[in-house]
């Protein structure tokens, strides 16, 4: 066996044996594509640790470049630290931590610094991955706070009303997210794997 394909399935085996998961999405108007969103998902070997990462790069146009990236960190089922960043030409657009301390959550952003008390144990990163939805609110790894998700039908949900987001789910998946904006609509949806 040629040293390339031995590579590829030791790094296969090994992927598989650290429990990471992974889905691509495509971003688009309804008149072009404008890049991928790439998400995994690795769970530590004894399960109790699950990291997930968000990581795209939208060209638009030939004038600007968009940098996002958005992780948490789940331990036991407890949101131990999240980071979300918007980079537009080399320029912070956005910027929000959460980061768990011994009395609750501190929460950094570019708007300031706010703090929550209750464990949070939900998050929109988990939702792309299938875990339940089991409130009628979720908390936003990209604001730092919790935002309403209010079930629209059977399969689709809206994140915050104010600023509508549709998450459309199918066999417990997110499939596609509609994301409204001022001059043209964008989608995000799942490349079948």
């Amino acid at each position: 066996m040629p040293l390339f394909y031995k590579f590829v399935f030791i790094l296969f085996v090994a992927t598989q044996a650290m429990g990471q998961d992974s889905l691509t999405f495509e971003i688009k108007t309804k008149l072009f594509k404008l890049g991928d969103l790439n998400i995994t998902k690795t769970t530590s070997q004894t399960g109790d640790t699950v990291n997930y990462k968000l990581k795209s790069t939208v060209l638009g146009y030939s004038f600007y470049t968009i940098d996002y990236l958005m992780e948490s960190e789940f331990v036991s089922g407890v949101l131990k630290n999240s980071l979300s960043s918007i980079i537009v030409n080399g320029n912070p657009h956005h910027y929000c931590t959460t980061t768990q301390t011994k009395t609750g959550y501190v929460v950094h952003s570019l708007d300031g610094e706010l703090t929550h008390t209750q464990p949070i144990t939900s998050g929109i990163t988990p939702l792309y991955f299938g875990e339940k939805i089991v409130a009628d609110s979720v908390f936003s790894e990209y604001s730092g706070r919790y935002r309403p998700f209010v079930i629209k039908n059977d399969s689709t949900y809206i994140l915050d009303p104010e600023s509508p987001m549709e998450f459309v789910f199918s066999k417990g998946k997110i499939k596609r997210i509609i994301v409204p904006n001022v001059i043209m609509d964008f989608y995000v949806v799942l490349i079948d794997d």
